[in-house]
């Protein structure tokens, strides 16, 4: 039986060279998704270095394409720390 894939974690971006985590951090800022076009107001890079940019982030799960639009993923945070260790 699949399972439901995981949101990539922090750590997944954190791995990623400074140009992609911009690409990333643009994208995250529009939840509806931006467009090629609209992104290359947001970041300084060709729309080729763009493209080849979104596919990398594409590739390790971290933004998905709807349409003409790209999406950034919405990371998994590492869980709070549990207060059921308190003593009784």
């Amino acid at each position: 039986m699949p399972t439901m894939p995981t949101a990539p974690s922090a750590a997944t971006l954190n791995v990623q060279p400074q140009q992609r985590r911009a690409v990333y951090e643009a994208l995250a800022k529009e939840p509806d998704g931006q467009s090629v076009k609209d992104l290359m107001a947001d970041v300084e890079m060709s729309e080729l270095d763009l493209r080849q940019s979104l596919r990398k982030l594409f590739d390790a799960g971290l933004v998905r394409r709807v349409g003409r639009l790209w999406c950034a993923v919405p990371l998994e945070m590492a869980d709070p720390p549990s207060t059921s260790s308190q003593q009784l």
